[in-house]
């Protein structure tokens, strides 16, 4: 010890550490521990490519491309799908050989007609769903000529009555499930275009006030009423119910919507009278197998329509006659003023309105009478060519079997107010008047 210190000999001990180190192996030679054992050897480093070696790459990978489907962009598990007709779909492999080139092909030719499918059928209901009214697009339809044979006759003459039966059930059929899906576009493009009115629409038309709902069935028959046909047969039904002034209000909103747009100016025809033979069969059973064209199915909604409204027109004549005939004076000159209103300006069931104002020249009460022959100069002043239909209704109201005078008498005041002109026309109904 020197100093407090053991004596150490280093040089030992590192002449120790080296044989034992030798002893194992880890150490090549020389002295002390060497560790180049452990370590992972660099990588050589490769020279930069040239230029002709870039050209080979890319030729390379184009290649690989070509066979195999893979290269930049290339996700695993996508599939090769050739645009080759007849190939089918599925992974190329590089034993098949290289992949064929892309080619286009011209785009294959449709059929004149659209199948009666989902989107040939929602392109429809957005037709349908025009503001235009419905006899206006049906009058700008092409018209449907009868397809004729070898000898010029025509093929759809003599269609016999159950076969033109079976097509009205199946027409009927086809074209109420059609209305069912437009009358719920119609609620959701509302929806979409105005939430706020359409859920007042909604909360009204549920538990409003009677005023209110009739309201609300208005906007929403005359917007389109091909959708709300439901909103019209709930109004026919309040004009036929038990409460009076529920029932007025409904006939003067039942008389504005007929003697607007929802009537044409003409008469209206049932389903049975169309000729729905000269239809595509597709269109008239909603078969999808068959090719129809969207004007057929449009054409088809229309002629349902049609054939419901006049149902419900004539419904609503008949419940304007029973009006007339009620205990209550305001009740009956609501339904003589609309009566007066649908005769002068729609042609349809205007013998049955004629009938309804002629026959309250006869009422008890001298004023609702009064009214009657009011009404009837009025119509006369409108439509001076109704002249000789109005007398000649007038005169067997007149001649009727038990007829009181007084009835008679209003009639003959009526028949001698009525203005004639140095007409043809006119001098023909005052040669009939004096004869009568």
């Amino acid at each position: 010890r020197e100093n407090g210190k053991p004596n150490m000999d280093v040089n030992a001990i590192k002449s120790d550490v080296a044989e034992f180190a030798a002893q194992l192996g880890l150490a090549s030679g020389g002295s002390g521990f060497d560790d180049r054992d452990f370590r992972t050897p660099p990588k050589p480093k490769q020279p930069k490519p040239t230029a002709d070696a870039e050209d080979s790459k890319s030729n390379k990978e184009n290649s690989k491309e070509q066979t195999t489907g893979k290269g930049k962009g290339h996700v695993k598990g996508n599939k090769f799908k050739p645009e080759v007709p007849g190939l089918k779909d599925r992974t190329w492999k590089e034993s098949v050989g290289p992949r064929p080139a892309k080619t286009t092909t011209a785009p294959v030719a449709r059929p004149p007609g659209q199948s009666f499918s989902r989107v040939g059928l929602n392109q429809v209901i957005d037709k349908l769903l025009d503001g235009t009214p419905w006899h206006e697009q049906l009058a700008d339809m092409s018209e449907l000529k009868e397809p004729t044979g070898k000898k010029g006759k025509k093929k759809g003459e003599g269609v016999s009555e159950e076969k033109q039966a079976e097509l009205v059930k199946a027409a009927r059929a086809t074209a109420e499930s059609i209305l069912e899906r437009l009358a719920k576009a119609y609620e959701q493009e509302h929806e979409r275009n105005d939430p706020a009115d359409a859920k007042w629409l909604q909360t009204v038309r549920r538990s409003g006030t009677t005023a209110d709902k009739l309201a609300a069935w208005t906007v929403v028959i005359q917007e389109n009423l091909p959708a709300n046909m439901r909103s019209l047969d709930a109004v026919l039904n309040m004009s036929t119910g038990k409460g009076k002034r529920q029932a007025a209000q409904a006939v003067e909103v039942l008389c504005e919507l007929f003697a607007g747009a929802v009537l044409p100016e003409r008469k209206l025809l049932h389903l049975f009278e169309r000729p729905l033979h000269l239809l595509a069969h597709g269109a008239v059973t909603g078969d999808v197998t068959h090719s129809v064209t969207h004007e057929d199915v449009r054409r088809l909604v229309y002629w349902h329509v049609e054939d419901a409204l006049k149902t419900s027109y004539a419904r609503f004549v008949e419940t304007l006659g029973t009006a007339s005939k009620d205990s209550l004076e305001h009740l009956k000159d609501k339904a003589m003023k609309a009566s007066k209103v649908l005769l002068a300006a729609k042609p349809e069931q205007e013998r049955a309105l004629l009938r309804t104002l002629v026959n309250k020249l006869g009422d008890p009460s001298r004023k609702v009478a009064s009214k009657g022959g009011y009404l009837l100069s009025q119509l006369l002043e409108e439509h001076p060519a109704m002249g000789a239909v109005v007398a000649r209704e007038v005169e067997a109201f007149m001649f009727r079997p038990g007829l009181p005078n007084r009835a008679r008498y209003t009639g003959i005041i009526f028949l001698n107010q009525i203005t004639l002109k140095r007409t043809e026309r006119d001098q023909v109904l005052a040669g009939r008047l004096i004869h009568s």
